[in-house]
């Protein structure tokens, strides 16, 4: 039996040493001082777009290490359960108070038994409330946080599961995931720059002014974690007025030059278990790739010059677009079906697609290809472009990295221009089949039978996998999955769904965007996992 008071007060949390760079207030001052006073002239008077960054790198790279260096410090693996956002803010201003005003003035006390009474109050209501409830309602996840709480079990030691006499550790399973993944697009032809000159005619109206760089530096999240050229996000927000104007002239030498910096184009990859002990690496774990900051600035004003071209060409089914959400994906699609079997005697059948490995498995000269036929500048074509090309990656397993590997094709995710190039790639799929609704990689087809009739959905689905096929991408039959929805007394005439002479499964119930939809259209399924 286990005893809830034996973990009140909770064990001292495992502490990890980790190097960090000391980015307080008072800390930033001398950088602050440097970078007010320092003339960007060399960088502006070099013309090649390439060496313009290199040296801002190099500047940024240097001073960073000299003014703010990596420090070694102890840190907490993770907060505990009831350690919330609210609790943290008066931690904070505890700080705040102890710095400027004193371990004895009366600010640092308030703020202090604050916290203190916060904490006590919290982790109060996380036993009583939280814990002791699931012991009855949901037993398995009771127990997921006692072991939780006693430091039985960690999500950061997945990759234990993976280790063996041929993987010894994590450098070679990071080197083992970085081989998979640049061997998915090994077969594609890369990207080629066919014209080499300086300058390209580039309108005016694609350049952008030192305004909107600052806005959009200011607008960065400091709580996210840096890219390969490990400039710290606080530093671009803080002194967003002095990185501006640089930044500014980096990218509109970019387009106008046809060329994307190759230290730009580097991704670190984090990978993530999708089950809570993998076996494979192939099949149970996905990824999330960490790109340089000032890559995700340059590739929102590219982005938005490229939707202001395209949004009246994209399919109006496709609702991973500005304005749109999963919750419009799903209304629509649960409105079309409620609205087809309470006025006729219809059923409805479901194909949920999936495409294998997605973003990974994308083809950048058929995206290169779709944007022409969409009729897009040929800057912006030409910018995507030089962005898409020999672009490298490693792979990073706790504090241990692959070597830099460089890939044929795949969309980095946790890019901005991702979601929409994608987009691009599957616009015209199923463009004359009403049915039809998409959400970036996720393709879900609706047809309605009328009694009496055939399901001709399974021909549907040789089309997806032919135009999935033709451009270089996969269907994959485990996971692509099949419902029928009716509400009839008959039953329909069997004919299951073929990708590739495996059968497609009929399932009673699937998770689609986030939300559990089942075969009687009850919510019972997705009530009960959410709570």
């Amino acid at each position: 039996m286990v005893c809830l008071k034996s973990l009140n007060p909770p064990l001292k949390p495992d502490k990890v040493k980790v190097w960090k760079r000391d980015l307080r207030e008072s800390s930033l001052q001398p950088f602050g001082r440097w970078i007010t006073s320092f003339d960007w002239s060399d960088i502006f008077t070099t013309n090649a777009c390439e060496d313009k960054y290199g040296k801002f790198n190099d500047i940024m790279s240097d001073m960073i290490d000299i003014l703010l260096p990596l420090k070694r410090t102890k840190v907490t693996k993770c907060d505990k359960p009831w350690l919330t956002s609210s609790i943290k803010e008066l931690i904070i201003k505890r700080q705040k108070a102890l710095h400027y005003y004193g371990k004895n003035s009366d600010a640092y006390k308030l703020w202090r038994n604050q916290v203190q009474q916060s904490i006590k109050s919290a982790r109060f209501k996380y036993y009583a409330q939280s814990v002791e409830k699931l012991k009855t309602s949901n037993p398995s996840r009771w127990w997921k946080e006692i072991k939780s709480l006693g430091g039985i079990s960690s999500k950061s030691c997945w990759y234990n599961q993976l280790l063996s006499n041929d993987i010894p550790n994590c450098h070679d399973l990071a080197e083992v995931f970085n081989c998979f993944l640049s061997g998915l697009t090994s077969h594609f032809t890369p990207l080629t720059r066919e014209e080499e000159q300086l300058d390209f005619n580039v309108p005016g109206e694609y350049l952008i002014d030192a305004n909107k760089v600052y806005n959009e530096l200011r607008k960065i999240k400091t709580n996210k974690s840096p890219g390969p050229d490990m400039i710290p996000n606080k530093i671009l927000k803080v002194f967003a007025y002095e990185l501006s104007p640089v930044i500014t002239d980096i990218y509109n030498s970019s387009i106008i030059q046809d060329v994307f910096p190759m230290n730009l184009k580097r991704s670190i990859v984090v990978p993530i278990p999708k089950v809570s002990l993998p076996q494979s690496v192939e099949d149970d774990l996905r990824h999330i790739s960490l790109t340089s900051q000032i890559s995700n600035v340059m590739e929102g004003f590219t982005l938005t010059k490229l939707f202001g071209q395209i949004e009246s060409k994209l399919d109006t089914k496709q609702f991973a677009l500005p304005g749109k959400s999963t919750t419009h994906a799903l209304t629509y699609l649960l409105h079309t079906i409620l609205s087809a079997l309470e006025n006729t005697s219809c059923s409805a059948r479901l194909f949920f697609a999936d495409i294998k490995k997605g973003f990974d498995l994308v083809d950048h000269n058929v995206i290169i290809c779709e944007l022409e036929n969409l009729g897009v500048h040929p800057a912006i074509v030409r910018w995507i472009k030089a962005f898409l090309s020999n672009r490298e990656q490693c792979v990073r397993i706790e504090n241990s990295y692959s070597s830099w590997k460089k890939t044929n094709g795949g969309l980095p995710q946790g890019t901005k221009l991702g979601p929409l190039l994608f987009a691009v790639l599957v616009n015209s799929l199923l463009k004359d089949w009403p049915g039809r609704v998409k959400f970036v990689d996720d393709t879900t087809v609706l047809e309605i039978i009328p009694r009496c009739s055939p399901s001709f959905l399974p021909i549907i689905v040789d089309q997806i996998s032919d135009y999935a096929n033709e451009r270089g991408m996969r269907l994959n039959p485990k996971k692509c999955k099949d419902m029928v929805i009716t509400f009839l007394k008959y039953k329909l005439v069997e004919n299951d769904i073929f990708i590739g002479g495996d059968v497609v499964e009929r399932v009673s119930s699937i998770k689609l965007l986030g939300v559990w939809l089942t075969n009687n259209l009850s919510w019972d399924i997705h009530v009960e996992i959410k709570f």
